[in-house]
């Protein structure tokens, strides 16, 4: 059996830490349990004011949580600062668990973590509020 150098081990095991630090990853993160939740906020931020909808109805429930679990995000580097975006969503679901989502054209911050997607989705956001 080969013996590896010390020094090969270490650069191998530095290089696959910086992939998992800097490598973006893609899926879908901490899926929304329908069951776990019975109350959802959508509160819309635009420079005209803001408004908002709260429900409790199932089906509307049904449709907030197929919206953001069919979220493709893609991981992306630390935002300190709010990113500069017209028009502002959050989305606050309650009950066994809580869920907090802010939408920044194309950035998101779920529970805490930012993220990216491929598309600014106001249009679609606009349409699930209207159709609650």
């Amino acid at each position: 059996m080969k013996k590896i150098p010390i020094s090969e081990l270490l650069i191998f095991i530095l290089i696959v830490s910086l992939i998992s630090c800097f490598g973006e990853t893609k899926g879908r993160v901490n899926k929304i349990d329908l069951e776990k939740v019975n109350n959802a906020e959508i509160v819309r931020i635009t420079p005209n004011g803001r408004s908002s909808v709260t429900t409790t109805k199932k089906e509307s429930l049904e449709s907030i949580v197929r919206f953001i679990n069919s979220l493709e995000l893609k991981s992306t580097k630390k935002i300190i600062d709010e990113p500069k975006a017209d028009h502002k969503y959050e989305i606050i679901m309650l009950g066994k668990e809580r869920h907090y989502i802010n939408f920044y054209g194309k950035f998101i911050k779920y529970n805490g973590t930012w993220y990216e997607i491929k598309e600014n989705i106001d249009v679609k956001l606009n349409s699930l509020i209207n159709s609650l």
